[in-house]
């Protein structure tokens, strides 16, 4: 993937996103689709590491409630 974005910015290049060649190539709607999928992981993968970081401090602190390290990292960020 990395090999096509980089053949993709070399024949157009742009300060923009991926979303933007996909939306040069295919269309709009599969920009406008690109553009919000990533949105939507990068929400989607935050939560989980989130998520993550409160079990594995509850390996360490079985006591804490998970709720308690999720809450301090979403503070801190």
């Amino acid at each position: 993937i990395m090999r096509a974005l980089g053949e993709m910015s070399v024949h157009n290049p742009a300060a923009s996103s991926f979303s933007r060649y996909a939306q040069e190539n295919l269309g709009p709607l599969a920009g406008y689709i690109t553009g919000w999928t990533y949105c939507f992981e990068i929400l989607i993968v935050a939560i989980a590491d989130v998520t993550a970081f409160g079990i594995y401090m509850g390996v360490w602190f079985p006591t804490v409630p998970h709720w308690i390290w999720v809450l301090s990292v979403v503070l801190i960020i």
